[in-house]
């Protein structure tokens, strides 16, 4: 088979998602990838490099992100955290890729496999900041913030996870609803990744990650919390 040029591929590899285009940040952050991922994407195809290879790949790098924060080794650890959400890219070009062309990949389990790393590494990376301040400091609130972030993570994802449930029930019940876009939703982008990954390394080249940790730790909880009550107040 001919090898396809980098305009073919960006037309394969590379299609707008709606949630990009609803949202502005994640848009611009995921396009700073996209315009040089593509090569990488198009040397990892001729290697016959599958889609899961690359999204193991990237829990590695997360993972290692996660021991460097934990030693506190904050730079290192934020830009391998970078390089996690550049696999993260790959496995999504690959994967469009190797469907396009009928080459037996499975998209559903590998968005399953991707989708079950992401929560490890986001878990992973909270915990591992609060204990490596910890290492430092010998402070213990810094190992109460981490959890906090944690379990407001946690929370976040099963609250969102319970709405689509409720919601895709309703609509199998042929009942129609309507969701409107919330302050907090969009407050919601300065507690999502790759916002997380990149105010992480933002603070650690200034050497402020615990600020950055009291500020997870204290505000994600309570948006989470107002986040629920809304949700359970308002029409949908």
């Amino acid at each position: 088979m001919k090898n396809k040029s980098i305009k073919e591929l960006r037309e394969i590899c590379q299609p707008e998602y709606e949630d990009a285009k609803k949202n502005p940040y994640y848009r611009i952050y995921r396009r700073f990838f996209r315009t040089f991922s593509i090569y990488i994407t198009s040397l990892l195809i001729k290697i016959n490099f599958s889609a899961n290879m690359a999204s193991c790949l990237g829990l590695i790098f997360g993972l290692t992100a996660s021991v460097n924060f934990y030693f506190g080794n904050f730079i290192f650890g934020a830009i391998l955290l970078q390089l996690w959400f550049l696999m993260d890219t790959l496995d999504g070009e690959l994967a469009r890729y190797y469907n396009f062309n009928k080459k037996n990949n499975n998209l559903v389990k590998g968005e399953y496999l991707d989708l079950n790393f992401h929560h490890l590494v986001h878990s992973l990376v909270f915990l591992s900041l609060g204990l490596g301040l910890f290492n430092l400091n010998h402070d213990v609130k810094f190992i109460y913030l981490g959890v906090s972030s944690l379990y407001a993570l946690f929370l976040n994802e099963l609250i969102d996870l319970n709405k689509i449930k409720v919601l895709f029930s309703f609509k199998s019940k042929n009942v129609k609803t309507k969701i409107k876009k919330s302050l907090i939703q969009k407050l919601m982008v300065i507690y999502t990744f790759p916002t997380i990954a990149n105010l992480i390394l933002l603070f650690s080249i200034f050497n402020s990650v615990s600020f950055l940790v009291y500020f997870y730790g204290i505000t994600f909880p309570i948006l989470v919390i107002t986040k629920f009550i809304v949700n359970s107040l308002r029409k949908w």
